[in-house]
């Protein structure tokens, strides 16, 4: 993750030769707390962004005006999304996989899935 206060922004790359597309991107922002429970991060995520309740989670956006929940990603490309917050976060509190999870629900030719990552 790069820091443009106030939000995060993230590439999420393609390492394949097939074009992938992003049907949509989520950051849910609960990490273990105690055995079997999970609190919200530490991340000061904007509390108006656009959150999916069902998921429990906060909707990544892409393009140039950050407007579009989807996206494709040609082979051995990368693109960038954000996520809006309240605050800047020093780049010493980012990338220690402790702040969340990232969700790509994503389609490449026949095959669809979808793909976690903790940040």
């Amino acid at each position: 993750m790069q820091n443009f206060a106030p939000r995060k922004s993230a590439f999420i790359a393609n390492t394949g030769d097939s074009n992938i597309h992003i049907a949509r991107a989520l950051f849910k922002n609960k990490v273990p707390f105690l055995l079997f429970f999970k609190k919200a991060s530490a991340l000061p995520v904007y509390p108006r962004a656009f959150k999916d309740t069902q998921l429990d989670a906060y909707e990544l956006k892409f393009g140039e005006q950050w407007y579009n929940p989807q996206t494709d990603i040609v082979g051995r490309g990368r693109v960038m999304t954000y996520l809006p917050l309240t605050e800047e976060v020093p780049d010493t509190q980012i990338n220690k996989r402790k702040h969340g999870q990232v969700l790509l629900r994503y389609s490449s030719g026949d095959k669809a899935g979808t793909h976690k990552v903790y940040v």
